[in-house]
């Protein structure tokens, strides 16, 4: 059985808002590391126009965002033409504004559809295991909820979400060590659809995780 590693995990795009220095720096890793795996943890696109909460005066419209945003993943998916992509809270709004007027997914097209990206070079999953690491989007708002919900599985696990925290701790427990990873994020936080952060004291942790084995990870910063 091929190795899956290195594997590169990285997450919240949040694609038309997403940091001018992503892709530049998404290139260099894969160009430097050469990673045979490549998962993305969920919020590829923001979906800012259609959230339920309050979107910001100046938003451009839903379709003028997801033509961004279209341009955006026709570049990323050059990069990376194989994927596997966690589902994450933003990209599933517009399912969840369609259960809420009662509407039936058979009506809506799926991510891939509205992306233009064939279902078999990105596949969406909500979680997924790859040689017992634990792959998964949201992650409590805490510096510690990947290694604590790692522990709760009892297995390596890398998560995403929460943008402020970035980096990989380890726990033992006499018979075997784990780790948990955070993401953090790739976003451009002078970016309107990011507002409501504003005053926040904590602030996006840019970078990616990039997993040697099932033993060793670390995280990388942008740079």
């Amino acid at each position: 059985m091929k190795s899956p590693y290195p594997i590169l995990a990285y997450s919240d795009l949040h694609f038309p808002f997403s940091h001018p220095k992503a892709l530049p720096f998404l290139r260099k890793i894969n160009k430097r590391y050469k990673p045979r795996t490549v998962v993305f943890c969920g919020d590829l696109v923001d979906n800012h126009a259609l959230s339920r909460f309050t979107t910001e005066p100046d938003a451009i419209s839903a379709m003028d965002e997801l033509a961004a945003t279209k341009k955006l993943i026709a570049k990323l998916y050059k990069l990376f033409p194989k994927m596997i992509i966690t589902i994450g809270n933003h990209t599933s709004i517009p399912v969840r504004l369609a259960k809420e007027v009662g509407m039936s997914k058979i009506f809506m097209k799926s991510v891939n559809e509205l992306i233009d990206v064939p279902k078999e070079d990105w596949k969406f999953v909500t979680s997924i295991d790859i040689d017992g690491i634990h792959f998964k989007h949201k992650l409590n708002s805490a510096p510690s909820s990947a290694i604590n919900t790692a522990i709760k599985l009892r297995k390596p696990l890398v998560g995403a979400h929460t943008h402020s925290f970035g980096g990989v701790i380890y726990s033992s427990n006499g018979t075997d060590t784990i780790f948990g990873a955070n993401c953090g994020a790739l976003v451009d936080e002078s970016k309107y659809a990011f507002a409501y952060g504003k005053e926040c004291l904590n602030k996006a942790t840019l970078g990616c995780i990039l997993i040697h084995n099932q033993l060793r990870a670390e995280f990388i910063p942008l740079y």
